[in-house]
């Protein structure tokens, strides 16, 4: 972590990044929802809104304080919207996950991949690289 502070990173591009794949999950999971007849609980995924825009400035400042930080309120966020969306799946009935995947398989990987790419690459972030650790 041993970053010269005078090091300017641009933040803006990787939260309006962020921003984007929020605001795509979102729409995917109201899409999913099928007007009450789809997956409703996919809706706690929208959580992404403000995860996904952390995860991207905490990519751009990794190995400094402040990424550290923005990282671990990402993956916070990122397992209390897994815990819910979970639990909220579980108690609506798998079968809707399956339902949506018949229907629109595309759309659901789309939503699957931006849902955990977020949450990767904020652990990945939060993960000191190798060579920090030796240091």
């Amino acid at each position: 972590m041993n970053i010269d502070p005078q090091v300017r990173r641009p933040i803006w591009g990787p939260a309006a990044a962020g921003v984007a794949v929020g605001m795509v999950i979102s729409g995917l999971a109201a899409f999913f929802t099928g007007a009450g007849h789809g997956w409703g609980s996919a809706v706690d995924s929208s959580l992404s809104l403000v995860g996904a825009p952390l995860a991207g400035v905490a990519w751009a400042l990794r190995g400094t304080k402040r990424g550290g930080v923005c990282a671990c309120v990402a993956v916070l966020i990122a397992g209390f919207t897994d815990a819910i969306l979970w639990s909220d799946t579980v108690e609506e009935g798998v079968s809707y996950v399956g339902k949506v995947w018949n229907a629109m398989p595309g759309p659901l990987v789309m939503w699957g991949v931006l849902f955990v790419g977020w949450q990767v690459m904020a652990i990945l972030t939060v993960i000191p690289r190798r060579k920090e650790r030796l240091a």
